[in-house]
């Protein structure tokens, strides 16, 4: 029984992070895809002002998903990595 719920479960999480995915990028216009700085950057502090205000402004929803996806990686990880019970 818990086998079968566990399956469920994660079915369900499977199938809601590939219709967030197909979301996102059916949401995503192609000239967004290809951003190019819109002039040359004279310090560090400008590129990473760019890249951060383009993350979070152009790409937010994909950033947020990247998150989910490596967090939900390093849960699938410990749970290999846990010691199973003696029966």
């Amino acid at each position: 029984m818990e086998k079968s719920l566990n399956t469920i479960c994660g079915v369900i999480i499977a199938v809601a992070l590939i219709v967030s995915l197909i979301y996102i990028f059916l949401g995503t216009p192609i000239n967004v895809l290809t951003v190019s700085p819109p002039h040359e950057f004279s310090s560090p502090e400008q590129i990473l002002n760019f890249e951060v205000s383009y993350l979070w402004n152009e790409r937010g929803l994909d950033t947020v998903f990247q998150a989910v996806v490596l967090f939900a990686a390093l849960a699938g990880i410990l749970s290999l990595m846990r010691k199973e019970r003696e029966v």
